[in-house]
């Protein structure tokens, strides 16, 4: 799957040396299919409720996930596909914060990691805001691993560049960008077969 095992592998080395439970969180498979063709109405009242999704996100909130979307993607989504997308994106980020929430009282712990993608942390609309939404006595730290940019000189512009002055993180932690591949290239194929 994407992305490849190996970069995982180490994580979850430490975690099984450190006898500590591992959980996947995700929303199941068969829910996320459904969810491709008719979005959040593919889930159920008490399920929306037991997320925090049965209200809309602000309009502001929602025109900025479905833009990063779309920047993501290359450009390449747009319409109801992109509606599905965006709505796909909070029920899995409400997911992951709802079983962030069960693991640590299932196991008694005083908390839990979550390892995820860098737009799945973001504090404004992700998984860190479902949990302070849901738990809003919980403490919440959000680490991003940004890619410096190659011409940047220094690592903190790469980070303006990509989110302005105000980035939705509690910490930064930079890194050599893993190939200078466009992705948007590399992807194309896959991308263009999206709407």
């Amino acid at each position: 799957g994407w992305p490849p095992w190996h970069l995982y592998e180490p994580i979850f080395e430490a975690a099984l040396r450190a006898h500590l439970p591992i959980a996947a969180v995700d929303l199941a498979a068969p829910r996320l299919e459904s969810m491709q063709d008719e979005g959040l109405d593919a889930l159920e009242p008490a399920l929306l409720a037991r997320l925090a999704l049965d209200e809309p996100l602000p309009r502001a909130q929602r025109q900025a996930l479905a833009d990063q979307i779309r920047t993501a993607h290359c450009g390449y989504v747009s319409g109801s596909v992109l509606d599905r997308m965006v709505d796909m994106q909070r029920a899995r980020d409400a997911q992951l914060a709802r079983a962030l929430i069960d693991a640590s009282r299932t196991w008694a712990t005083d908390g839990a990691i979550l390892i995820a993608g860098t737009e799945h942390v973001r504090r404004d609309r992700a998984v860190p805001a479902y949990l302070t939404r849901l738990t809003p006595d919980a403490t919440v730290a959000s680490v991003a691993f940004l890619e410096v940019t190659p011409a940047q000189t220094e690592p903190v512009h790469s980070l303006v560049a990509e989110y302005g002055e105000t980035h939705p993180f509690d910490y930064v932690w930079f890194t050599p960008r893993v190939d200078d591949l466009d992705p948007c290239e590399k992807f194309k194929e896959a991308l263009e077969g999206l709407n």
